[in-house]
């Protein structure tokens, strides 16, 4: 990739208008007035909800012409869809444009497009990594939050390969958001999201079919479900499709984490068995310790 581009941002598009990309909207229109926001998605209704509520100031459900005019892109749809979705608009960027994923999953989205953008003949374009850790169990611009990403941490997954101009652009719109900045190649992130995001999606799902089995044999489970259920089980209601596609676009990580975690299942399950009361209370004990340490309450 060439190094030296100038950057001005004026007009945005943005590709999927639902919670992040409309949050997006909200948020860099707050910051910047004179910037012209379109919205880009397949479903028309959707669109003109992201227009009723401000986050964006025009849309189109023509992708080629949506982008051909953007300094700026912003991809917010499912991983896998993101490096397709370039390949096929390539030719309707404009020369000079950057462009930059919210995508959960980083190596197999930043390998795929700079392997395409470091082939291009006449035109320059840009891709930066991106990961707002931001987000709810709440689908659709309809939820979408102005101020979802302040004080948030964002990961930004830069590789030899990144214009710094391109870098230096993005992670100005990320602290003028306010969000807290990370930068990790994409193969860190994947394995660190792969433990702290992507298990406990995995979890939360598992424990939900559980007790549905049982719920299916007795009735009552239903009216008396604790709040302990509902407060792990709470990112079970994200959705299904988005995060299918996380998990297997970040397979490897993914099934290490698993396969770690079936181990702490499985010593649990032996000292409870063999009815080791004070190994089981160490390990609450621990547990708690060490949750004090990673989240701030």
């Amino acid at each position: 990739m060439k190094t030296k581009t100038k950057v001005k941002i004026k007009k945005i598009s943005i590709i999927g208008v639902g919670l992040i990309g409309g949050s997006l909207g909200l948020a860099l229109k707050k910051m910047n007035r004179k910037s012209e926001i379109t919205g880009i998605g397949r479903h028309l209704h959707k669109l003109k909800r992201a227009k009723k509520i401000g986050a964006v100031d025009k849309y189109t459900t023509d992708f080629k012409k949506g982008v051909k005019d953007a300094d700026l892109v912003i991809l917010a749809v499912p991983v896998s869809l993101i490096p397709r979705l370039v390949k096929k608009l390539i030719p309707y960027f404009k020369d000079g444009c950057i462009i930059f994923d919210v995508g959960s999953v980083k190596k197999f989205v930043v390998e795929k497009i700079e392997n395409m953008f470091s082939s291009l003949n006449k035109k320059t374009l840009f891709f930066v990594g991106v990961h707002p850790m931001a987000g709810s169990e709440k689908t659709g611009v309809e939820n979408a939050r102005r101020n979802l990403f302040y004080n948030a941490a964002c990961i930004i997954t830069p590789t030899a390969g990144t214009d710094k101009n391109a870098l230096g652009a993005v992670k100005n719109i990320w602290n003028a958001l306010g969000s807290r900045l990370f930068l990790m190649s994409p193969r860190e992130h994947d394995f660190i999201v792969g433990f702290t995001s992507h298990l406990p999606h995995i979890i939360a799902n598992c424990l939900v079919k559980e007790v549905g089995a049982l719920a299916g044999k007795d009735k009552r489970i239903k009216k008396i479900l604790a709040g302990s259920f509902r407060d792990m089980t709470r990112i079970a209601d994200s959705d299904e499709k988005i995060w299918a596609d996380i998990c297997i676009n970040n397979q490897i990580a993914v099934i290490e984490s698993l396969k770690k975690f079936q181990v702490y299942i499985y010593e649990m399950t032996k000292k409870i068995a063999e009815g080791k009361k004070e190994a089981v209370l160490k390990e609450f004990v621990e547990a708690k310790k060490i949750k004090a340490k990673l989240v701030d309450n």
